[in-house]
């Protein structure tokens, strides 16, 4: 069986309602309902959906076949995630989002997490990534930012690097650049300056977090991620 994990959550519902539902029974763990299976067929490949309520509505889709060509944001786990594992808290799920610019090393970092069996999601679209751009005046950010830290249920942490040449490095070792890579020095200034403000201001309400990953490699960044989530 091959088991992927769903880390990016706002394209999990547009994924799943692109297949073919076949059937859906509960999750049982002590006589209690704690998520649900859904049995899907894509393109004929049979996939399961497991979601588990209890962990964050952590979702591992899984495939006996070999040809399955997962979706953006589902990343290939190993056989550690298992459904007996993941009910016995071996597998963690601390519920922080991942945010910064592209080349922060955001997916390298949640892949790494993933292998220490601690599972964390990438970028928040409707809130955090909506109002982080050039045309968003730094109060209108603030305010949405402050609005929705006060009733998230999620932790949000910003990945910073003050090293500009280190992700001009990163962006253009790329294959494929796209105009938002082009201005990643940029949009991570605003990260890092957007943070500080909200800091300032009282409006982190223990929600907001950031990491200065400036001289950092990406095992030691993943390190670091990891000592911050699970704290």
């Amino acid at each position: 069986m091959i088991s992927y994990v769903s880390t990016k959550r706002e394209y999990l519902p547009k994924f799943l309602k692109k297949l073919k539902k076949l059937k859906e029974e509960p999750i049982f763990s002590n006589s209690e309902i704690v998520g649900k299976k859904t049995y899907y067929e894509d393109h004929g490949i049979s996939l399961v959906v497991e979601r588990y309520y209890n962990l964050n509505n952590l979702c591992v889709i899984r495939t006996n076949s070999k040809s399955y060509k997962p979706e953006k944001g589902l990343i290939k786990v190993s056989d550690t995630f298992t459904q007996e594992n993941i009910l016995s808290g071996f597998i963690k799920v601390p519920n922080f989002i991942l945010e910064g610019t592209d080349g922060i090393g955001k997916t390298t970092t949640i892949e790494g997490l993933l292998s220490d069996r601690i599972v964390c999601f990438d970028r928040e679209l409707d809130n955090i990534c909506k109002y982080m751009l050039f045309d968003v005046p730094m109060e209108v950010r603030i305010k949405n930012y402050k609005e929705y830290l006060e009733k998230a249920r999620e932790k949000i942490l910003f990945l910073v690097n003050r090293d500009e040449e280190e992700i001009r490095r990163r962006i253009f070792s790329r294959d494929v650049i796209t105009e938002f890579d082009r201005y990643a020095v940029e949009y991570n200034k605003m990260y890092y300056e957007t943070f500080k403000e909200m800091e300032k201001r009282g409006y982190l309400y223990d929600r907001l977090f950031m990491l200065d990953c400036t001289g950092l490699s990406i095992p030691e960044q993943k390190e670091q991620v990891k000592k911050l989530v699970i704290r």
